[in-house]
């Protein structure tokens, strides 16, 4: 096996593990949702799953821009990627952060 192949074979693995966390937090949440009788993405928007939202898109990214073949998918994946590091950077900071009721 060829240093290309353990890079595709590792973007694979990100990107399975990645989807894995996303739909293991929708599943959690909505689970929890029912059996408190709230709505599901009301769980979905605390901290907690909006950090296993943002790992899990982050790895699922990362694992694309890995496995991609040609340069543009890699930018537009890498792009995507760097777009949701930075808004769950922005957000974690509170609603002052995106221009809203700052001084």
């Amino acid at each position: 096996m060829g240093l290309s192949d353990w890079i595709w074979l590792a973007g694979g693995a990100l990107w399975v593990l990645g989807l894995a966390l996303l739909l293991a937090t929708v599943s959690m949440a909505h689970y929890y949702a029912r059996v408190a009788g709230e709505r599901t993405w009301d769980r979905l928007r605390l901290p907690g799953s909006q950090l296993a939202l943002t790992i899990g898109g982050s790895l699922f990214l990362a694992g694309l821009v890995f496995s991609s073949g040609s340069l543009w998918e890699k930018v537009i994946w890498g792009l995507c990627a760097i777009a949701l590091i930075t808004w769950a950077i922005r957000s974690r900071r509170g609603p002052g952060a995106m221009g809203e009721g700052g001084r």
